[in-house]
């Protein structure tokens, strides 16, 4: 009789490779993870540039800058760049996010070069061209109209402003005032003093050995010159002060999108892998106590799930669902006596097996393919994590105790000291939110109520 062979979800050693790795003498962290499975090239760039680096008066700049860059260069406009990539068949994509942005793509091996020449033609010489910023702007003034009628959007914004009122992680999104008035110098001066190849790091990962790649990168980056501006220096966030209620006015809106959050720690934390062992029993799955609560046993919900995000200086952790608007405060009394019963309830051994084993499979499933295992790589750089971070990501998960999960509970789910935020039609809930404690009520577009 056959057998599958066991999944690898119970074993403390993983089969995490080296990465080999070369630092240009412009300063760019060039890494290699070779796999010749497929004749396919993933190329990833990383720049320490996100929405945290945009100037405070503007959101806009550097989400503009990023864009611009398949609008032009100094050889090449936009239809001749969109040709080029449709001829070598290039997948190209990129993502502002909060420390840093990354560009993509995705392309046969045999077009490697024509797809690193282009890339480093777009990023080493951009134009801006006026034409094709002022058609960004357009289409984002229309993107931006319709995120005020998203309740997950105005949430994540409320939230964000909520627990960062005085630090960089509060810049969540531009306005458009930010982008009727950005100007082509502002784009070109943020540009220059952001991206810069001492804060960037290239991933080639595919069907190449690391010679070869060391050698590309050489070609067409090795001239990407730049010297970085100061970098900003950021006061520590504030603590949380108590517990309140951000209730944004959403009128006939039959249901709620309902956020509990709280701050944690930053990246790098000692304590990261047994709370993150402890958000999975809370809230990381189908399994989760959160889930079995508010969805199975009450029916308040289609999908309830809490979240770590952990940055380089803070963090936080949040639930997050959507409900009725006559359970919002049940729901929320819910999610608190979870909290509660965590403190006072270690998991037991079962609901540990399980989470320690949706963990592992959820890091294995980010070893299937070259360009992530790379991008675990430039997670571990960006964020100053350990050399062996990952390569023992399985065997600390594994490790985390039952007495551990419950310590972190004690240490980071007070609900005296999280925020609600709840965006719904506040005459179906305001009254039953007071019991949380001081409510401020905002509209749509962020302004007090």
């Amino acid at each position: 009789m056959h057998q599958r062979p066991p999944l690898p979800t119970s074993v403390a050693d993983v089969n995490y490779p080296d990465i080999p790795s070369r630092r240009l003498s412009n300063g760019l962290t060039v890494l290699v993870v070779e796999n010749h499975r497929i004749p396919r090239l993933g190329v990833r760039l990383s720049v320490e540039a996100g929405r945290i680096h945009n100037p405070d008066d503007n959101l806009s700049l550097i989400p503009l800058a990023v864009e611009s860059l398949k609008q032009g260069t100094a050889s090449r406009d936009a239809e001749q760049i969109a040709e080029q990539m449709d001829r070598a068949a290039i997948q190209y994509d990129f993502d502002v996010r909060v420390e840093h942005c990354l560009f993509s793509m995705d392309l046969l091996v045999d077009q490697a070069e024509a797809g690193l020449e282009l890339l480093s033609e777009m990023v080493r010489r951009p134009a801006f061209p006026d034409k094709e910023l002022q058609k960004s702007k357009v289409r984002w003034h229309s993107e931006l109209i319709g995120q005020r009628s998203m309740p997950d959007f105005l949430a994540d914004e409320r939230l964000y402003e909520t627990l960062f009122p005085d630090h960089p992680y509060r810049k969540w999104t531009m306005t458009p005032a930010q982008l009727d008035a950005a100007a082509k110098e502002q784009i070109e001066e943020v540009f220059g003093s952001r991206f810069v190849p001492s804060k960037a790091i290239l991933l080639l990962a595919g069907a190449i050995s690391p010679n070869q790649g060391f050698k590309l990168a050489e070609r067409y980056w090795g001239s990407w010159q730049g010297s970085p501006s100061n970098e900003p220096s950021f006061a520590s966030p504030v603590a949380c002060q108590g517990r309140r209620v951000e209730l944004v006015h959403r009128p006939h809106s039959e249901q709620a999108r309902l956020v509990v959050a709280g701050r944690t720690f930053a990246r790098g934390h000692p304590d990261a892998h047994p709370m993150r062992v402890a958000n999975q029993v809370l809230g990381g799955g189908a399994s989760s106590r959160l889930f079995l609560n508010l969805r199975e046993a009450r029916g308040f919900t289609y999908g309830i799930y809490s979240f770590q995000r952990n940055f380089r200086h803070d963090g936080l952790l949040l639930a997050a669902t959507d409900v009725r608007s006559d359970v919002v405060a049940e729901s929320v009394r819910q999610i608190f006596s979870e909290f509660r019963r965590l403190q006072d309830e270690p998991p037991g051994s079962q609901e540990m097996s399980m989470a320690r084993s949706e963990l592992t499979g959820n890091f294995l499933f980010h070893l299937e393919t070259p360009a992530s295992v790379g991008m675990l790589e430039i997670t571990r750089r960006l964020y100053g994590l350990p050399d062996d971070y990952f390569p023992n990501y399985v065997r600390q998960v594994q490790a985390v105790s039952a007495a551990q999960v419950q310590q972190m509970a004690q240490r980071y789910l007070n609900p005296d000291q999280f925020v609600i935020i709840v965006v719904g039609d506040r005459s179906k809930m305001e009254a039953s939110l007071q019991e949380f404690g001081p409510l401020r009520l905002y509209d749509t577009e962020g302004r007090k109520l």
